[in-house]
């Protein structure tokens, strides 16, 4: 993975935080119904997402973590760094919230039964089977039950060998059930992407022009809506199942459009060059912003809808508009800096529970690249 490529994927990956943030900033008690409700662009930024993470946990599997130990231990010091910490502020707003009277509806079953949610929540299971559940008020939460799930399945099929790898394989896919196994192939695509790119090249001109096509093909589908008419030619022809039984996957006609330019812009972004990007100063700025991703896509909408009761928040001013997200970033940025920032922090907290093998106590594990050649 070249320099200027990794600047790239932090950009994208920062960049579509920000548009899954500005488009719940569209809900009418946010922006009082100036614009439309854009829910469809928070879903494409999960699809980004989605493809992104597919790639570099293929990078990592193959260039760093070598053992399931390894991938296991950055996999969860990564997950539950914020994971945990969203998860608390969530009940802390929404508690502070309802004492000052806050009239906004909470999910108060679940906060009178935490001992029973809670364990689903720190497991990612809300969406796993037959399981329908929010977390809580944080609706983003969602994806993590996807993507968790989708690294479970990975390291099963990458690092394990024999009946264990295939009996483990079967019983995942037969439990995750179709909401989560819909949106598998998206993710999968930025695995084999990470394949393709190494032994498929592209001249500098004709990437760049792939690129530009790419972007506009993005752009073209969203503005034109021809996801959302896929969407619903789709829920016709299935007799209105996804829309009644897929929650957050009954899009997935929409998103695999999505998702196959996503595929189409990061395969051409590795050979554009795009030497600008490796200036010094853009490309430490691009790295820190990124570095808070994660932060800002888990706890963006407790923040907003905090702030939006406590500063008496104004829908129709766009001052009052521009204040509320001024204040969602800033929080954000604090937030992460003792979240995001401390994973080195929870890795020891795991390292105590999974220890990680020297290079020659690495029995009964492959390497990634021979696993994924023989699946």
């Amino acid at each position: 993975m070249n320099k200027n490529f990794s600047v790239y994927l932090d950009a994208l990956r920062f960049l579509s935080a920000l548009t899954v943030m500005a488009a719940h900033m569209t809900f009418p008690e946010f922006t009082g119904g100036m614009v439309a409700y854009q829910g469809t662009w928070a879903g494409v930024g999960v699809t980004v997402f989605f493809v992104l993470s597919g790639y570099v946990i293929r990078f990592v599997s193959v260039e760093k973590e070598h053992t399931i130990h390894e991938f296991a231990l950055s996999r969860m010091a990564r997950i539950y760094s914020v994971a945990i910490p969203a998860l608390l502020l969530t009940m802390v707003l929404d508690g502070v919230g309802a004492l000052l009277g806050s009239a906004r509806p909470l999910p108060m079953y679940q906060y009178t039964q935490l001992w029973k949610y809670m364990p689903v929540f720190l497991s990612f299971l809300t969406d796993v089977g037959p399981i329908r559940e929010a977390t809580l008020s944080n609706g983003v939460f969602w994806s993590l039950s996807y993507e968790v799930w989708y690294y479970v399945l990975f390291a099963v099929v990458i690092y394990l060998t024999g009946w264990k790898r295939a009996i483990l394989a079967i019983a995942l896919l037969a439990a995750l059930g179709p909401r989560i196994l819909i949106y598998l192939p998206m993710w999968l695509s930025g695995v084999f992407l990470y394949e393709i790119h190494q032994w498929v090249s592209m001249s500098r001109f004709w990437a760049r022009l792939l690129f530009v096509v790419s972007l506009c093909a993005f752009f073209a589908i969203r503005l034109t809506g021809v996801d959302d008419i896929a969407d619903a030619w789709m829920n016709r022809m299935l007799g209105g199942y996804p829309e009644k039984y897929l929650r957050n996957s009954q899009y997935f006609a929409g998103r695999y459009m999505f998702a196959s330019v996503v595929f189409l812009n990061l395969f051409a972004a590795k050979y554009a060059g795009f030497e600008y990007l490796s200036r010094p100063r853009v490309r430490s700025a691009i790295v820190y912003c990124a570095s808070f991703t994660f932060t800002l896509y888990l706890a963006h909408l407790p923040l907003l809808n905090f702030y939006n009761f406590i500063m008496r928040h104004d829908p129709h001013s766009p001052a009052s508009i521009s204040a509320l997200a001024a204040m969602v970033l800033v929080s954000t940025w604090l937030f992460g800096l003792v979240t995001e920032h401390k994973k080195g922090w929870w890795r020891a907290l795991f390292s105590r529970f999974i220890k990680v093998p020297a290079a020659g106590e690495r029995s009964g594990l492959d390497n990634g690249k021979e696993c994924l050649n023989q699946v």
